[in-house]
């Protein structure tokens, strides 16, 4: 069947499950929360780094590896943790996530070389991407389904915040309390965040938990009933993922080249990273309302924005508005992305569903979207000139999730 607008809910005899939808307000702030402990753990590291490399006498190359390592483990916790999830419940597999995070990054503080360095990282970040899936689809359990595309986009918007969190925190603790210090807070936060998920939120039942077992693998995503959906989502996703990834990671040094004022370029930062927020949040409502032919016209709207973002003014204030406009575009687009699955797949098998589309996509497109782009600024192209380049895959993206709303 088809519902809202376009969005192919198919539910095929094991997904007659009745849902017991729980008290939403915990669960859901709850779970926007782990998101936020997820942004911050994620990216405190990248403000480490430079200390890192100068007080250990690494090489900027080791950091990058590590950093990749990072993304490739985050994406392997992702898709793995989505079958899991569907099986065993979400609120555990969210809860185990955040402990192991937390205990890891506690223990990021006190290594003493790169290789103690790599191993912590590498556990921490297979714990991070398990908590991506699970507190989505755990979210979105608790409310009700005209809600779920913006209680899904709110938690990826939660990520940012995250970020941001990172940021203040770094200009704040490291100058007098050392790089260390992000990494206790960051550690205690998903600790302590780990007690009232336990205690507040209440996961949903559904009568047909017991009969779903050929539900909870990743082949049921590739079933003929499921099939164009995943294919669909999966290129979206990791065309969104590519062009977020590269304009995120190098939005610092298109500004830095403006202005060397580290302190100032934070502080912008900051403010296109709030921008996001709000992109995120307007996508959810408009998905909520139209489903996938909204995530279609904002992608569209995107690949626009990003075309006519070559006619930027080269004044400071100009190229931070401008990034403002951007953000809210591709991380709106990044929001409703990480929502549809949601809106395609039942409930029974929604964290395999998030889990699998997330992680290909972020192992694909969170690896080639910054490399690519580094090949191209590597010709001294303004980044701005680079991004347009993701254009025509988003109206690629735009196009192909028109033409699947248009026929579920």
């Amino acid at each position: 069947m088809t519902s809202p607008a376009g969005v192919q809910t198919i539910t095929p005899h094991l997904s007659q499950a009745r849902e017991s939808v729980p008290s939403a307000r915990p669960a859901v702030a709850l779970c926007a929360l782990a998101m936020v402990a997820e942004g911050f753990d994620t990216y405190s590291v990248g403000y480490a780094a430079p200390i890192i490399i100068r007080e250990w006498g690494s090489s900027p190359t080791m950091i990058g590896n590590l950093f990749a390592a990072s993304v490739v483990a985050s994406a392997i916790g992702t898709m793995g943790i989505g079958v899991i999830a569907d099986r065993f419940g979400r609120k555990p597999c969210l809860i185990v996530a955040l402990v192991v995070f937390g205990l890891a990054t506690l223990i990021t503080a006190h290594v003493a070389n790169m290789a103690e360095l790599a191993a912590v990282r590498i556990l921490s970040s297979l714990a991070l991407g398990a908590s991506v899936p699970s507190a989505i689809a755990l979210a979105c359990d608790a409310v009700t389904p005209s809600r779920r595309a913006a209680t899904a986009a709110l938690l990826s918007a939660s990520i940012a915040i995250g970020i941001v969190a990172s940021g203040l925190a770094a200009a704040a603790l490291v100058p007098d309390h050392g790089w260390q210090s992000l990494m206790y807070v960051g550690g205690l936060f998903a600790l302590v965040l780990a007690l009232p998920i336990l205690k507040l939120v209440r996961e949903p039942v559904h009568e047909a938990t017991a009969a779903l077992g050929p539900s909870h693998n990743v082949g049921a995503l590739f079933a003929p009933v499921y099939r164009r959906a995943t294919l669909v989502l999966l290129f979206v996703m990791t065309t969104i993922y590519a062009t977020s990834f590269f304009f995120n990671f190098w939005l610092p040094s298109l500004l830095l080249r403006h202005d060397p004022d580290m302190q100032k370029v934070a502080l912008a930062n900051a403010l296109a990273q709030t921008f996001s927020l709000a992109g995120a949040l307007l996508t959810g409502w408009a998905m909520d309302r139209n489903g996938l032919r909204a995530l279609a016209a904002i992608f569209a709207v995107t690949a626009i924005v990003l075309t006519a973002a070559v006619g930027l003014p080269s004044s400071f204030v100009g190229l931070v508005l401008g990034c403002c406009c951007i953000c809210l575009c591709i991380n709106g687009a990044f929001g409703g992305a990480l929502a549809a699955p949601v809106q395609v797949y039942p409930q029974e098998m929604r964290a395999t569903a998030l889990g699998f589309t997330i992680g290909l996509a972020r192992l694909i497109g969170g690896s080639l979207g910054p490399l690519a782009g580094g090949w191209l600024l590597a010709w001294n192209l303004p980044t701005i000139a680079v991004a347009v380049a993701f254009g025509p895959f988003l109206l690629l993206s735009a196009a192909a999730l028109f033409l699947y709303a248009r026929r579920a």
